[in-house]
């Protein structure tokens, strides 16, 4: 049986989620804000609890987030898939305008996430 109580490590009331999944990249988890709040994607230490980034308010805050290796996954309201490359220090809202922007946002126009395309044998989905 376990006994006593529980402590919280820490508490981080900038990127509140409810209706939508993390995911844990590296040391930093991954996500979307709740969408009563900023309809943003964020990053945040995974040890401190510190805010890495927020990006520029978005759509679809209600959508789950799924990764594969070092790239994220999600979906816009209107079907437009994000697609970013994990980093603690910049955030995915620039769109991909050549191949060596990263992090970046995918759109169906751009091809690579980086210089580097992603390790064959990175983690499916």
């Amino acid at each position: 049986t376990i006994s006593g109580r529980s402590k919280d490590a820490w508490q981080n009331p900038d990127v509140p989620f409810r209706l939508s999944n993390a995911a844990v990249i590296g040391d930093a988890v991954y996500g979307l804000l709740d969408p009563e709040q900023w309809d943003s994607n964020f990053a945040f230490d995974v040890k401190t609890g510190k805010t890495l980034w927020t990006s520029e308010p978005r759509q679809g805050g209600n959508a789950a987030l799924v990764k594969a290796g070092d790239i994220w996954f999600s979906l816009e309201d209107d079907g437009e898939l994000v697609v970013a490359r994990a980093s603690r220090t910049s955030t995915p809202s620039t769109p991909c305008a050549t191949p060596n922007s990263s992090p970046c946002r995918a759109t169906a126009s751009c091809s690579w996430l980086s210089q580097t395309p992603p390790s064959s044998n990175a983690s499916r989905a």
